[in-house]
């Protein structure tokens, strides 16, 4: 746990962000709206992927495995 707390620290798109708001680039405002817009995202994401028929049998190993393709010289 401590060493995922000095990760969270050293976040990239953390910085970036405080970057942009200290140079007046990113509003508080416009960051609600993204956050906003992304949640809207993930729970369309969400919706289609619990509403989503169950893939046939037949395909679930595609494209894990290829078919066996041999070339001959």
């Amino acid at each position: 746990r401590q060493e995922v707390e000095e990760w969270k620290k050293r976040d990239p798109i953390l910085h970036f962000r405080t970057y942009l708001e200290v140079e007046g680039l990113l509003t508080p405002a416009a960051i609600e709206q993204m956050e906003a817009q992304v949640h809207e995202e993930v729970e369309d994401a969400v919706a289609f992927a619990t509403n989503a028929p169950y893939p046939d049998v037949a395909s679930a190993t595609w494209p894990v495995y290829a078919e066996d393709v041999r070339h001959e010289a």
